[in-house]
């Protein structure tokens, strides 16, 4: 391959080493540049066993990073292999609102057999939403830290073993304590998917698969009316937690066995332990010097708590359009699952005198509407494709709007 070829494959030169132009986040070009200011090789691992064995007496520390084509790093994993993952993370969101809002077809049930008000039936929707709120602050820096998978795997083994203890539970302080620990780690999906959906595709090709992910978000919460009503009007309340516990088990067998880790610092570390274990089964000296490129800049896990539980405040209270967009989805989100309680006022007894898979069925509208909203999502990307090609190639996020 001619130079000029190899350059405009690879990137720009850094030390007569070629750097990658694997990812095109400003964050990752940022700390690059700096790793080369400090007079750092940043290198691919091929370059990096080129250079040791060019220079086995250079002690300068090497840093790993993505080749233009490398097969390690997720975005360049088959299609269908990305969207299978993004999709089923995806999924997991609507299936977390599942587990919320199922506990409101149950409500009378749950009201007669344990003889407690209407007050502390909603009390048990509010706890796993709760959770969704208290979840994500201490699961999102775990998977900073952790990975995506391991945070996956655990957090919804917990969401799937907790139904069980609800559908058996002998008395309502059962229901209180599971519905909040189920809450607190079905938010992981919530928090996670769209770390893991930026993992797998560049800033101009996730439209479809994020045009997806937001209707996971939007369609879950109504749609668990819909499908748990006529069961629990006929099978009773706990064979709606059964249901899901059989639902959510089967899903953590598939993330287990089919969804690999897709955070890059952590599939660098592994490359980088990868390289160094070799060169030192070669006898040679850069094995020593061989870094991954976040290692510097990772955090300890209190370093991740600390910024995960001060940044979102930053942002909420010094960028206009972070307030305004969190309390406009705040203000949704606490309607949606208003909603579960006010509707049987309306549909249920002493209104329209609806049976509760009827008044399931009535949620139907909400859950139609995500629906209708993504069949105009081909319009919506290519008028930002055309905002961003009129902004030579750089993010237009209003365009989104």
């Amino acid at each position: 391959m001619p130079d000029e070829e190899k350059q405009a494959a690879f990137g720009r030169q850094s030390h007569g080493a070629l750097v990658p132009n694997a990812s095109p986040n400003q964050n990752e070009t940022t700390h690059v540049n700096e790793l080369e200011k400090q007079g750092s090789f940043v290198l691919t691992e091929e370059e990096a066993f080129a250079h040791a064995h060019n220079h086995p007496e250079d002690t300068t520390p090497i840093y790993i990073v993505y080749s233009a084509d490398d097969k390690d790093n997720p975005r360049n994993w088959p299609t269908w292999r990305r969207y299978y993952i993004g999709l089923f993370a995806s999924w997991l969101n609507v299936l977390t609102c599942w587990c919320a809002g199922s506990i409101s077809s149950g409500a009378e049930q749950i009201q007669a057999e344990f003889g407690v008000s209407q007050e502390l039936t909603t009390l048990l929707l509010a706890l796993y939403v709760l959770g969704f709120a208290v979840g994500p602050v201490v699961l999102a820096p775990l998977s900073e830290y952790f990975g995506r998978r391991p945070i996956y795997a655990v957090s919804w083994f917990i969401l799937f073993m907790f139904q069980s203890p609800i559908a058996l539970a002998p008395n309502y302080g059962t229901l209180v304590v599971c519905r909040f620990i189920g809450g607190f780690a079905g938010g992981a999906p919530l928090t996670n998917t769209g770390g893991t959906i930026s993992d797998l595709f560049k800033r101009d090709e996730n439209g479809v698969i994020m045009a997806f992910y937001g209707v996971s978000s939007t369609f879950g919460p109504p749609s668990a009316l819909v499908i748990s009503g006529y069961l629990a009007q006929n099978e009773g309340w706990r064979m709606v937690f059964w249901v899901l516990f059989a639902i959510t088990g089967g899903f953590w067998v598939l993330l287990v066995f089919t969804v690999p880790e897709t955070r890059h610092s952590k599939i660098l570390e592994k490359k980088t332990q990868r390289v160094r274990k070799q060169m030192e089964k070669e006898g040679l000296t850069a094995a020593t010097n061989i870094r991954e490129a976040d290692t510097d800049e990772r955090k300890g896990m209190v370093g991740l708590f600390k910024v995960s539980l001060t940044r979102p405040f930053t942002f909420l209270f010094t960028e206009p359009i972070t307030m305004f967009a969190a309390a406009y989805n705040g203000f949704l989100y606490g309607l949606v699952y208003l909603f579960n309680e006010s509707f049987p006022l309306v549909f249920g007894k002493g209104g329209h005198d609806f049976n509760t898979g009827e008044q399931g069925l009535s949620f139907l509208g909400l859950a139609n509407g995500p629906l209708i909203a993504f069949c105009f999502y081909p319009l919506q990307e290519r008028y930002y494709l055309r905002r961003v090609t009129e902004n030579d190639g750089k993010g237009v996020p209003e365009a989104r709007v």
